[in-house]
């Protein structure tokens, strides 16, 4: 009986390996079969070529992993059909790219980046044929209570200036702090609605990736 068990015991962890590794295989050089002796040399030498295998894979995984960890960017996109009026009784006509006011000024849409990562630049788009006033957009930090607020940043358009855009580089409070705050951004076309077309935009920003 303690030969049969024996034998189980050697199948089990032997002849099984080669279905089992994932990163690449293992040729065993022994080979055991039924009623057959096996030698402690033979059992050895299929065991220094398992670790040999499991080295080589770990080595491989390792690899992987620091090719793959490192700073990368990340491109989070705004459109004009995600900001609603600070007043919802107020009129407004919002689709994909284009959000214009009828007798609201002030619209605010959440902004959803990774925890830890640092916002590079934020660029918008519009179209501004008014005189009287223009158009702004501003990022807000705010407490998780509402207590403070800041501006990572806030542009605005010239002014009777026809399609364009504009881009930020120059970012305060640039890294994401989720715990702390949340984040939001402000379209403001000011008291005048016509002539004024906001369409959306993104962020750009830098993440860690372990």
């Amino acid at each position: 009986m303690k030969r049969v068990l024996t034998i189980i015991f050697l199948i089990f962890i032997l002849v099984p390996i080669n279905t089992l590794v994932w990163a690449g295989s293992v040729d065993v050089p022994n080979v055991f079969s039924p009623d057959t002796p096996a030698r402690a040399d033979s059992v050895n030498e299929n065991f220094s070529a398992i670790e040999v295998s499991v080295d080589d894979n770990a080595a491989m995984i390792t690899s992987l992993q620091n090719s793959h960890s490192g700073t990368r960017t990340g491109y989070y996109s705004f459109d004009a059909i995600d900001f609603r009026p600070e007043d919802n009784t107020m009129a407004y006509f919002a689709y994909p790219g284009s959000l214009t006011c009828v007798s609201s000024d002030d619209f605010y849409a959440p902004v959803n980046l990774p925890h830890g990562a640092v916002v590079k630049s934020i660029t918008w788009y519009y179209r501004d044929l008014s005189n009287s006033s223009e158009i702004s957009l501003a990022v807000i930090q705010q407490t998780q209570n509402g207590s403070t607020s800041n501006n990572l940043t806030i542009m605005a358009s010239s002014g009777n200036s026809g399609n364009g855009s504009m881009s930020a580089i120059t970012i305060d409070y640039s890294t994401i702090d989720n715990v702390t705050y949340r984040y939001s951004m402000r379209v403001d076309m000011q008291t005048e609605c016509s002539g004024k077309v906001f369409k959306g935009g993104n962020i750009e920003y830098e993440y860690y990736l372990n």
